[in-house]
């Protein structure tokens, strides 16, 4: 088998204990493979499709579709659809691929524009600024507590600036938003994955109090394929 093809399937044994005898092989495609910038560069390289910056795009969405779809377009508040049982707002619901829901008699309030669920799932998918979110429900619980911040602050601006519009109120919340994320990020993981050498020695510790100065914008911040595929699994 070519080992540069897109498809790589994994054979199954007969005597396989998980998978019956009908089941010969798992499909296993590669990643999408992106052109490279540079010409003499022979490497396959992949597709990143989301943003490589600390942006909270994981709530926002990293491309247009997804970023519209997850906005209220009202008071600069994110979508939410109320949960059943409690009352409290949940992530919107996508609909089965392949199933198109009955949006009138479902109770789930399933927009007629909602997306497909990005995962094979047996039940309507929960969407978000990124499509993993179904995956787990420690992922669900994430996502649900960044919309629920998001419209917690949106709501307080909106109080405090009374002649901001919504796009206005978007914007400013989601810059708060990202820093929630940048904060997380450097003050109480970072230091934990890397050590406090590393830390110090690239310069990443989070001030005690002012400002940083240390961004650059001639600094490349796309991701290396050897560090998400595998360094990072």
């Amino acid at each position: 088998m070519n080992p540069l093809s897109s498809c790589f399937p994994i054979n199954v044994p007969s005597n396989d204990p998980f998978y019956n005898s009908d089941v010969k092989c798992i499909r296993f495609v590669r990643s999408l493979p992106s052109i490279s910038v540079e010409l003499d560069n022979e490497e396959m390289q992949q597709i990143n499709q989301n943003t490589a910056f600390i942006d909270a795009s994981q709530v926002y969405g990293s491309n247009d579709i997804v970023a519209d779809y997850v906005r209220n377009k009202s008071g600069g508040r994110l979508k939410t659809t109320d949960n059943d049982d409690t009352g409290r707002p949940m992530p919107p619901f996508g609909q089965k691929e392949g199933k198109k829901t009955d949006v009138q008699s479902c109770p789930k309030k399933i927009e007629e524009n909602a997306p497909f669920c990005p995962i094979s799932l047996e039940e309507d998918c929960f969407l978000a600024g990124d499509s993993r979110i179904d995956l787990v429900p420690g992922l669900i619980v994430i996502h649900t507590a960044f919309i629920r911040l998001h419209n917690n602050i949106a709501d307080q601006l909106a109080r405090l600036n009374t002649n901001w519009c919504n796009e206005t109120i978007y914007q400013e919340t989601r810059r708060i938003v990202g820093a929630f994320v940048q904060l997380i990020t450097y003050r109480d993981w970072l230091p934990y994955l890397l050590g406090p050498k590393v830390m110090n020695d690239y310069n990443l510790n989070v001030a005690s109090d002012g400002y940083s100065k240390t961004y650059s914008h001639v600094e490349d911040p796309t991701i290396r394929n050897v560090f998400t595929t595998a360094a990072f699994r």
